[in-house]
């Protein structure tokens, strides 16, 4: 077990917040089916390096509106699920966010053109069908660059809210893997066009650029996934991520063991060397 930080003793109540890609839907093992929140997800592997109590709130297609203001409704059979802030007690002295993506529809846009182009080419297998039937909503580049000017606000409205449910705990951003592959390489099995990478390049800097000025104007530490993982890809020798076609269970696009055990790897370096 690595030695943890001065401000955080053995047992210290940690909660973590965040959507898929921080429950690891499909990661083993599922704990939780409403919530597609796993047992190997990088909250779990950062709470047993650490010897932390763990709260752990993350929910599959979870939004900055769901983990602040309103009830989620993202669980398999539509139940509402609490907020996630709720999870958050006076004497928490840990929380991780990953939080932003759904609110922008990174993964959903990068689903949906990567389904269009597998199915043009007669290449979406047996049960995968949900991807394309009925066929997805167009990708509104508008509406998604709107709703990346919504990010830094609401993801800032997030953090006021953790220090005012716990005002004591050291707050930590941690921003997405990288999915695509560098400019100009085509994405596996399901190659985007040009003007689409460029499109979703762009939408996953600025989220990057976000989570990090939001980290910087409230003081909160920041971890680049995203930096760490450029050569960690859908589409690399080494993934950290899944591609269009992932291994039962996985959503596409998504990260993977691996991702997580980076991410936790990251969490905890960074916390050790700020101590």
């Amino acid at each position: 077990m690595t030695s943890r930080p001065d401000f955080l003793p053995l047992g210290s109540g940690f909660v973590a917040l965040g959507d898929s890609f921080a429950s690891g839907p499909g990661i083993p093992v599922l704990i939780d089916v409403e919530r597609g929140r796993s047992d190997g997800n990088y909250p779990h592997l950062v709470a047993a390096e650490l010897g932390l109590a763990l709260t752990d709130a993350t929910c599959r297609g979870a939004s900055l509106e769901d983990m602040i203001d309103i009830p989620e409704s993202a669980g398999v059979r539509g139940a509402p699920l609490p907020r996630q802030v709720d999870s958050l007690l006076p004497d928490t002295r840990l929380v991780t966010i990953t939080a932003g993506g759904n609110d922008v529809g990174f993964v959903a846009a990068l689903r949906t053109w990567s389904a269009v182009h597998a199915a043009e080419r007669g290449q979406l297998p047996h049960g995968r069908g949900s991807l394309t039937s009925p066929p997805p909503e167009p990708v509104d580049r508008a509406r998604v660059e709107e709703s990346l000017r919504g990010v830094a606000p609401r993801l800032g409205d997030l953090v006021t809210a953790v220090r005012v449910h716990a005002p004591g705990a050291r707050v930590v951003l941690v921003d997405y893997l990288t999915v695509l592959p560098p400019q100009g390489v085509e994405v596996p099995e399901a190659p985007l066009t040009p003007d689409e990478q460029e499109f979703l390049w762009h939408v996953a800097h600025t989220l990057e650029d976000v989570t990090a000025t939001v980290a910087r104007e409230h003081g909160a530490l920041l971890v680049q996934a995203s930096r760490a993982s450029r050569e960690h890809h859908a589409g690399s020798p080494e993934p950290w991520v899944e591609g269009f076609f992932p291994g039962l269970n996985v959503p596409p696009y998504h990260p993977d063991a691996a991702g997580h055990l980076a991410m936790s790897n990251l969490v905890v370096e960074a916390l050790t060397a700020t101590s």
